[in-house]
């Protein structure tokens, strides 16, 4: 689907794969249009070389209270797809910003299973980029992926899995601010890579598994900034987080 406004709601998407070599092949894939996806299920799908919600070229984007499992059931008859996707929402923005394309996306309330997916989510060069109060499980990828992006947000959201190395919660490659604000990891998942030209990183009141605030391993080769501040300044007044 392409062009315009396209809205996608109440929707099972059960059993389906997409061998397309193509990025812009997915179990659902919308192109240069303003999409929103919300109250919707992937389940038991794969799209090894794209996402499985593919969104290309998006004008801007919002997906709301949507699943993605590698397994479902369809009137008691299950199906699991095991060779997973690259990620199940694989986003990419367009290169002008303007009126029609404001070049932001709101990932609200999603749930991601870890399937044999690559990574929980990728984002790649959106000016705006949010994902909030969600969860990722990861067991052998990444969480929460952005690149390229300006100002991206990941807050009051969990990722965690067991496994036997250490996982990546989330990855900034190219982002010019990142905020981590309220997230927790457990079990294997750990890590926050900060890597490419990333410039700043602020974070608030993380943790990992039981462990103090702030816990989480921070791997930063790209040598950003990192804010950790106790309280902001707004209006004047100092207000606490």
């Amino acid at each position: 689907l392409s062009q315009g406004r396209v809205n996608v709601r109440n929707m099972q998407f059960y059993g389906l794969g997409c061998n397309g070599a193509t990025a812009g092949s997915g179990i659902l894939s919308l192109s240069s249009c303003v999409a929103e996806v919300s109250n919707t299920h992937f389940d038991g799908c794969m799209a090894p070389s794209s996402g499985v919600l593919n969104l290309l070229d998006s004008h801007g984007a919002i997906v709301r209270n949507t699943e993605f499992f590698d397994y479902g059931n369809w009137n008691g008859i299950g199906h699991s797809k095991t060779l997973g996707a690259y990620a199940w929402i694989r986003a990419t923005a367009p290169t002008a910003l303007n009126g029609r394309n404001t070049k932001s996306i709101l990932i609200d309330q999603c749930n991601f299973d870890e399937g044999g997916t690559s990574r929980a989510t990728y984002i790649d060069g959106y000016q705006w980029a949010e994902i909030v109060r969600s969860t990722a499980n990861i067991g052998s990828g990444k969480g929460y992926c952005f690149k390229d992006s300006v100002h991206a947000i990941v807050r009051n959201s969990w990722a965690g899995y067991s496994g036997a190395t250490t996982h990546i919660g989330v990855e900034a490659d190219g982002v010019s601010l990142l905020e981590l604000d309220r997230i927790k990891f457990e079990a294997q998942v750990e890590q926050v890579d900060i890597i490419g030209t990333t410039k700043r990183v602020i974070l608030r009141d993380c943790s990992r598994g039981t462990s103090p605030i702030l816990s989480l391993i921070l791997n930063n080769p790209a040598n950003a900034e990192v804010v950790t501040p106790v309280e902001t300044v707004k209006l004047n007044r100092i207000i606490p987080i």
